[in-house]
C-alpha cells in the first residue's frame, strides 16, 4: 500500500459506516466531490453517489468536464461509486458560481446525506484560473468575499 487516498478508498470501501465509523480520511474524500462538475446531475432532490455517477458519465459533454477538472477527484469519484462504503451516500444541492464580473466569486458547494442523516457540506477552494487568482489576492486585503457570504447562504 503506498498510503494515498486512492488506496484508502480502496482499502476501506468495502466497510459500510456501522462496520467502520467515518473518520478524518472519509471527511477529505468527502471534501473532493466538491470539485466535480455536477451541473444538470444533482439539484435539490437528493440522489445517490452512484446513481449521480451514472447520470454523469452518460451527459455528452462528460469527457470535457472530466478533462477540464480536477482528474484526481473524478478517479476518486469513479472508485466511490462503486464502494460498498460510499455509493449510497446522498448527494443533494450541489452548487457552482462563477462569476468574473466586478466582484470575483469562485464558488461550489455539495451537501451529502450520510446513512445515519448526518449532513456534510463539501465546498471548493480556489483553482488556478485566472478567477481563482483574483479572489486569492481579495483574500489578502477584504475581511469577507462573496464566497463567504455565498456559503452563509
Amino acid at each position: 500500500m503506498r498510503d494515498t487516498i486512492y488506496d484508502y478508498v480502496d482499502f476501506r470501501g468495502d466497510l459500510l459506516s456501522y462496520q467502520f465509523s467515518y473518520n478524518e480520511l472519509d471527511y477529505l474524500v468527502f471534501s473532493i466531490l466538491s470539485y466535480i462538475d455536477f451541473n444538470d446531475v444533482v439539484g435539490i432532490e437528493p440522489i445517490t453517489i452512484n446513481e449521480a455517477y451514472q447520470r454523469l458519465t452518460q451527459l455528452e459533454d462528460y469527457p470535457q468536464r472530466r478533462q477540464k477538472g480536477f482528474l484526481r477527484c473524478y478517479k476518486i469519484f469513479d472508485k466511490m461509486a462503486y464502494s460498498p462504503r460510499y455509493k449510497d451516500i446522498k448527494l443533494a444541492h450541489y452548487q457552482n458560481d462563477i462569476n468574473e464580473n466586478k466582484e470575483a466569486i469562485q464558488f461550489a458547494a455539495i451537501t451529502l446525506i450520510l446513512q445515519d442523516g448526518t449532513l456534510f457540506i463539501s465546498y471548493s477552494g480556489t483553482d488556478e484560473t485566472l478567477i481563482g487568482w483574483r479572489e486569492n489576492f481579495d483574500l489578502l486585503y477584504k475581511k469577507t468575499i462573496p464566497s463567504h457570504k455565498k456559503a452563509i447562504e
